[in-house]
């Protein structure tokens, strides 16, 4: 079986953790995104030279999970990070 693209396995992650109870009343959006780039949002002492370019899943939560409700940190060998933002509305 050939290996999925990063582009399915989005699909597959969208399916199992936006369009199902109980987290999509907390997930905003999942998207993909450059793990270093995510790591340096994080920690700004990490220099731009040291990007590695890898690939993520980034995850935008409307409020804080509840105590025992995760979403994993890895999905089929893909860093997943997740950040609350807040509801995004339309004006």
């Amino acid at each position: 079986m050939a290996q999925k693209s990063i582009e399915e396995l989005l699909k597959d992650f969208t399916k199992e953790y936006m369009k199902q109870e109980p987290y999509c009343s907390y997930v905003n959006f999942i998207g993909i995104s450059d793990a270093g780039l995510i790591e340096r949002m994080r920690n700004k002492k990490i220099k731009m030279s040291n990007i590695s370019g890898e690939r993520c899943f980034y995850v935008s939560l409307r409020e804080d999970l509840p105590v025992g409700l995760e979403i994993p940190n890895t999905y089929h060998g893909v860093k997943v990070y997740t950040r609350v933002v807040g509801d995004i509305r339309a004006l």
